[in-house]
């Protein structure tokens, strides 16, 4: 009896060791990418994620560096701006307060990054490139 009773005890302090914005946001968003000219690729750190549209899955804490590319465009890079979700700070540190136990999903918030959000949809235009006839790069030489 001894164990059950101290295993619901666990079980009820579970939830104060994770933090809220965590459990329900994650650590992790979906963000949509569109490009003009559709098909553009796009890479976060080198690695190729897809064709546009489509989405990535961005760590909220290191969203990254991402391209976009098109052959016969400019590549254009893609810094994501992470904002405050001020509610979930504001629960947190409501919550924190006695026993000092609230204070773990403070933490746990704040090092997942679960605080923070990005834009759901990033658009990115490519420029193309000035236009070169066929032939000219070696009728100038």
């Amino acid at each position: 009896m001894r164990i059950k009773r101290t295993a619901a005890v666990l079980l009820g302090l579970l939830p104060l060791t994770s933090g809220c914005a965590a459990v329900f946001k994650g650590g992790y968003q979906d963000v949509q990418f569109v490009a003009i000219p559709e098909g553009s690729d796009l890479r976060n750190n080198g690695e190729f994620l897809g064709e546009t549209p489509t989405s990535a899955k961005v760590d909220r804490n290191n969203a990254g560096n991402f391209v976009v590319s098109k052959d016969g465009f400019h590549e254009q890079h893609v810094t994501l701006q992470r904002k405050p979700d001020t509610p979930w700070w504001i629960w947190d540190i409501a919550t924190c307060v006695l026993p000092v136990m609230l204070c773990i999903p403070l933490g746990v918030d704040a090092l997942s990054g679960a605080w923070f959000s990005y834009q759901e949809t990033i658009r990115v235009k490519l420029e193309p490139l000035p236009y070169e006839p066929r032939g000219a790069a070696s009728a100038t030489q």
